[in-house]
């Protein structure tokens, strides 16, 4: 069991995930840079849920780093022609070296929290 984990049904699922990209799109308007030629890390990305936000905005690449294999297979799946996207597995509390060897522009992290394992007891 994680801290924060919680389901939704199909119409709170588009409700949810509409608001994150009104967020994220706010946040983009924000920082007043754009995205264009940006290296992009999806922190905690699971099955890469964003990358169709940040591949049509022209960043030089967007990574979907997280710990699962199995969504991240679903990124390599889905993505799989496009060059700018990567998944690469991590375990994003150890920041491994493979996964920091890119100076990235941008670092998304949203709901990253839900993946803390709850202290023991």
């Amino acid at each position: 069991m994680c801290v924060g984990a919680f389901d939704h049904q199909a119409t709170e699922n588009a409700q949810f995930y509409g608001a994150k990209y009104d967020a994220l799109a706010h946040w983009v308007r924000a920082s007043d840079t754009g995205l264009r030629n940006s290296q992009i890390l999806d922190t905690a990305g699971g099955s890469g849920e964003f990358v169709p936000y940040f591949v049509p905005r022209s960043c030089c690449c967007a990574s979907a780093a997280g710990y699962s294999a199995v969504a991240l297979e679903r990124v390599y799946r889905r993505w799989l022609k496009h060059a700018r996207v990567e998944a690469p597995v991590d375990d994003l509390a150890c920041c491994s070296p493979d996964l920091m060897r890119v100076p990235y522009s941008f670092v998304f992290v949203q709901e990253a929290i839900s993946l803390i394992p709850e202290d023991e007891p």
